[in-house]
């Protein structure tokens, strides 16, 4: 052997033998020498495959391609492969392939949507109606489109499957030719449905305009797609002024002096008719003229006497032990669909004092009103925690959709001192009950200034779902002798509260000005989504009044001078403010509307009065000149105007309607007084 390799070595150069070295160490030619030869420095673990060195790439091939003793390391991943177990060429979107070797039944397609059934893929055909995906696009049947609903030509309601802005529930796009929605009833031409093309429509995106259409009272439109616009209500019956004996509805006093037109007020359906019910004070002048409330609805278009009232109650009734101040619906209290009625009397005691109460009485009322057995009652055991003159019920201050009550007490001792104050809670339940129990107590901040006297829930001012409470003290000294002032509290009110320490405080602006001894709240009059209110201060530069148009609620001390928006009388003892309503939208821009009372005007005679109507928006200094509509008192002593309201939709024609009295009213008898209704859509 010796003697071969002698032979070879004397036949071959030294670079020819070197060569020959190196075929033997590494056999694939990788540049790596076999491991076999490890004092020659080799470390390939498979000299005879060429992919197979340390460093190479790992690949899926059942090896150890990178000689680190670990077979296919670090392959989990293999660029969107799906398992097809079912054969139809589709992927279970569930099921990558993650390991090696790859195997034969793996894909790219993973739209298959049951890969246990090879009829299921997005090639199959689906027909609607057997609630089964079988073209796998989410829905049953076939939808091109994408738009979600299935083709007609797989028993679908898409009409064009092609094109996914057609469908039953797209918007139809007026004028384009195209059946938008998929259904040939909703015509191109008449995209308001009112049954006239856009030839014919005034306005084809308004179904409630098109030619002979009912003219809608102050909605901005020309419902009738007639020539002349309702922009001053003539079209709809009211102009810029109005004669009250004009009204289509009035209610009349029944007997002399009675002077029967206020306070009053929309209580909800406390008659079980399903119509608003309107509580009526008729206080009388003379010792034989009982003070009484009826309540009335269902009164028409006509004129009726108060004695056609479904129910009643007076001092007479309760067998004189009761004067009865105001009242307020509390809602269904009882489950019985009828609406309970709140009213705050009192009684007098055995040493002469009188009490107060605020009494639940359940509907349907019918008849006279027995006091005397009311559903419960809140009372207190002095006079000077007594509830007095003054009660609301149409808040609801902590947000649990029950109305709560509250009741002004302006007798409140902090000490020895009269402060003044009210009463807030929610109503307890069927029974009597103290109302140290069942109410917090909010307590006035100066002494002897008729705080409580007037007050109520102002609505929603900081949109927290809970309703503010609003406290007049019209002979408030804190901004000047008797300025008055009103304190704002936002609810929830959850414990005793001192007005000092009131959320806002309103000041009126001079002496004498009595601010806040009448205001109206709980509608929005600029549109910004909040409740706003309207202070008056009638004895205001010389008696003339003032109105001030409250849009927000500042925090803190407010001087009322600093209001931007206000409505101010031009002559002495006009007593602008003594009177004042926000009115539901009446003019279609989905803001409330202010109505002043004005009885001391003298448009048809010597304080024969008059309201004004003030359509929002407002802004500015205003002046009774400026109102959208005057409604007139008819004689000298009518008064009309003393007392104004909101009264909701009587009628129930879905437009609110306003009430204005007039206590100096005579028909067939001497100042019997007379409420006067105006419908929405004109007298």
């Amino acid at each position: 052997m010796l003697l071969v390799l002698l032979l070879l070595a004397c036949l071959t150069s030294p670079a020819e033998f070197r060569a020959m070295l190196d075929g033997v160490y590494d056999t694939d030619g990788d540049g790596f020498i076999d491991g076999k030869f490890p004092e020659e420095g080799g470390d390939d673990c498979d000299d005879e495959d060429p992919l197979t060195f340390p460093g190479a790439a790992e690949i899926c091939d059942g090896r150890d391609n990178d000689c680190d003793d670990t077979v296919d390391e670090g392959l989990d991943d293999f660029y969107g492969l799906f398992r097809d177990l079912d054969g139809d060429g589709y992927g279970d979107p569930d099921a990558p392939v993650l390991a090696c070797p790859v195997p034969e039944d793996a894909v790219a397609d993973d739209g298959d949507c049951d890969d246990g059934n090879g009829a299921y893929n997005p090639e199959a055909a689906d027909i609607v109606g057997d609630n089964i995906d079988q073209n796998c696009d989410a829905i049953d049947g076939t939808d091109a489109d994408g738009d979600g609903i299935a083709s007609m030509v797989s028993g679908g309601a898409d009409c064009d499957d092609t094109d996914a802005s057609v469908s039953p529930e797209a918007p139809e796009v007026p004028y384009n030719g195209v059946d938008d929605d998929c259904d040939p009833e909703t015509g191109d031409d008449d995209v308001d449905g009112d049954g006239f093309n856009r030839a014919d429509d005034c306005d084809d995106e308004d179904w409630t305009v098109y030619p002979g259409a009912r003219e809608v009272c102050g909605d901005g439109r020309i419902n009738d797609c007639w020539t002349s616009p309702d922009d001053a209500w003539e079209d709809c019956g009211w102009g810029a002024t109005v004669d009250a004996s004009d009204t289509r509805a009035m209610l009349l006093g029944i007997a002399e002096d009675q002077r029967a037109a206020g306070p009053f007020s929309a209580v909800g359906d406390v008659l079980y008719d399903n119509v608003p019910t309107i509580a009526i004070t008729a206080p009388g002048t003379l010792s034989d003229v009982a003070p009484t409330i009826y309540f009335v609805d269902s009164f028409g278009r006509s004129s009726h006497h108060l004695s056609e009232a479904s129910a009643w109650v007076s001092d007479e009734d309760a067998i004189s032990v009761y004067a009865v101040e105001s009242m307020g619906g509390l809602g269904d209290r009882t489950g019985d669909g009828v609406s309970e009625l709140a009213i705050l009397a009192y009684s007098l005691g055995s040493d002469g004092i009188p009490i107060g109460s605020v009494l639940m009485m359940n509907g349907p009322l019918v008849g006279a009103i027995d006091l005397n057995s009311p559903a419960g009652s809140i009372s207190a055991s002095s006079y000077e925690d007594s509830p007095f003159i003054a009660l609301s019920t149409d808040g609801d201050m902590d947000g649990d959709g029950q109305l709560d009550w509250l009741a002004g007490a302006p007798f409140l001792l902090e000490g020895s001192t009269w402060v003044g104050g009210a009463w807030i809670g929610s109503w307890p339940g069927v029974g009597d009950f103290d109302i140290s129990e069942v109410a917090y107590r909010l307590t006035g901040a100066e002494s002897v200034q008729y705080t409580g006297w007037d007050l109520g829930f102002a609505g929603d001012w900081n949109g927290d779902g809970c309703d503010e409470s609003l406290i007049g003290s019209r002979q408030s000294n804190r901004n000047g002798v008797s300025a008055g002032a009103a304190y704002l509290l936002n609810g929830p009110i959850e414990e005793d509260r001192y007005l000092d320490d009131a959320d806002a405080v309103f000041l009126g602006e001079h002496d004498q000005d009595r601010a806040g001894g009448e205001f109206s709240a709980g509608k929005d009059i600029n549109g910004d989504g909040f409740d706003d209110a309207v202070v008056g201060a009638k004895y205001h530069d010389d008696n003339k009044g003032i109105a001030y148009v409250l849009t927000s609620a500042p925090d803190g001390l407010f001087d009322l001078g600093d209001v931007q928006t206000t409505i101010r009388g031009e002559e002495s003892w006009l007593l602008l403010g003594s009177s004042l309503a926000l009115v539901d939208d009446l003019n279609g821009d989905d803001r409330a509307e202010i109505l002043v009372g004005l009885p001391n005007t003298d448009l048809n005679g010597n304080s024969s009065g008059s309201a004004a109507l003030f359509l929002s928006p407002v802004s500015g200094v205003l002046t009774p000149d400026d109102a959208d509509v005057t409604f007139v008192g008819g004689a000298s002593g009518d008064s009309l105007g003393a007392y104004v309201a909101d009264l909701g939709d009587m009628d129930l024609d879905g437009l609110p309607d306003i009430g204005i009295g007039a206590p100096g009213y005579t028909d067939d008898l001497n100042d019997q007084g007379a409420i006067f209704i105006f419908y929405g859509e004109g007298p």
